[in-house]
């Protein structure tokens, strides 16, 4: 058996004919004009005919167009079908679609991921706190009604700002433990302490607004040298009472708490250095 190719142009595919007895070309007619059969015919010779003669059959003319100025080799007829049928035939299809699908899905997911404009996040508000003797309104003093000349005190405050919002209602206040130097003074309770003016309503509730700050009462010492804490009514209904807290001179630890709805608790200790002498005793971070 023996295969014959024809590669020759357009114009002279008709020459094959002759000189291959009983062979014939099949043109396509529909090519361009502008292109060139690269492969015409595959025809198969047999040699062994019953009648000793040689028989030439066309076997399933394929043609196959390039353009004239590009050169390449022919495909063998058939092949991109053969790849078609086994690949759709395979039993791995299923597995491979599916795998196809999510690697697409994943892609999409994180396409828009990545594409989708964040929106930018606003700001956490925070309390922001200052105390100390040279903080305004940390130190006030003041007068309280006590006989025709009234008892002078000095009001140890927390200085309370908002960050980052408008204003925080609700706002509230908490003594939580009392400390000198390893030795717990006082704690397990929560002494609820006033914002200034310790008299108003809205003293143990407190809305604070940003650029304007409120004060925390936390303690208050008299010309008489007595503590009082920055309760409401100025009480003090716990054990040990205040006297005994502050039994010493030194320096204490206070644990404060200051609380509001949408806003980070503030929990600062403050150092309470008591000399005994309201006026030099002072109350800073």
């Amino acid at each position: 058996m023996k295969d014959f190719y024809s590669n020759s142009p357009r114009t002279g595919l008709s020459q094959l004919s002759p000189s291959i007895p009983g062979s014939r070309v099949i043109v396509d007619p529909h090519a361009p004009a502008e292109l060139e059969p690269t492969c015409a015919n595959k025809i198969r010779v047999d040699n062994h005919d019953h009648r000793g003669g040689t028989v030439l059959f066309i076997q399933r003319p394929q043609f196959y167009w390039r353009s004239a100025d590009r050169s390449g080799a022919c495909p063998e007829p058939g092949t991109f079908l053969k790849i078609l049928v086994a690949v759709v035939t395979s039993p791995w299809l299923p597995l491979g679609l599916f795998l196809f699908g999510v690697i697409v899905l994943l892609y999409i997911y994180v396409a828009s991921l990545i594409k989708a404009p964040r929106t930018p996040k606003e700001p956490q508000p925070l309390f922001a706190l200052e105390c100390g003797p040279e903080v305004p309104g940390s130190e006030r003093p003041a007068l309280w009604a006590n006989g025709p000349e009234g008892l002078p005190v000095k009001f140890l405050r927390v200085v309370v700002h908002v960050a980052g919002k408008e204003s925080v209602a609700n706002c509230t206040g908490y003594l939580t433990e009392i400390r000198k130097n390893d030795q717990k003074k006082w704690e397990g309770d929560n002494a609820k302490l006033t914002f200034a003016p310790g008299e108003n309503p809205d003293a143990l509730s407190k809305t604070i607004h940003e650029r304007m700050p409120e004060f925390l009462d936390v303690l208050i010492v008299t010309s008489r040298n007595e503590i009082f804490a920055g309760t409401k009514g100025r009480g003090w209904p716990y054990i040990p009472p205040l006297h005994e807290i502050f039994s010493e001179a030194g320096e204490y630890l206070l644990s404060v708490s200051i609380t509001g709805p949408g806003i980070a608790t503030a929990a600062p200790q403050l150092r309470f250095t008591w000399t005994k002498n309201w006026e030099t005793s002072r109350l800073r971070f």
